[in-house]
């Protein structure tokens, strides 16, 4: 059996990397891609979708902000 590596929403990535100052991008942008895995593994790709586009709106604000 093939193991199928899904990614997040390309948009949602980059609105995500593109608010995210340098050198934390890549620490978070892995950390949600990590935690969008192992949803889409467990309770499927739409739920993984729906949780990181909640995670990245959730988090513009105090991004922007600092």
């Amino acid at each position: 059996m093939t193991k199928t590596i899904r990614k997040p929403p390309a948009s949602a990535a980059w609105i995500l990397a593109r608010t995210i100052r340098g050198e934390d991008r890549l620490s978070i942008l892995g950390d949600f891609s990590e935690i969008f895995e192992e949803l889409a593994r467990e309770q499927g790709y739409l739920t993984a979708c729906r949780w990181y586009w909640a995670q990245v709106v959730r988090s513009i604000p105090p991004l922007v902000l600092n």
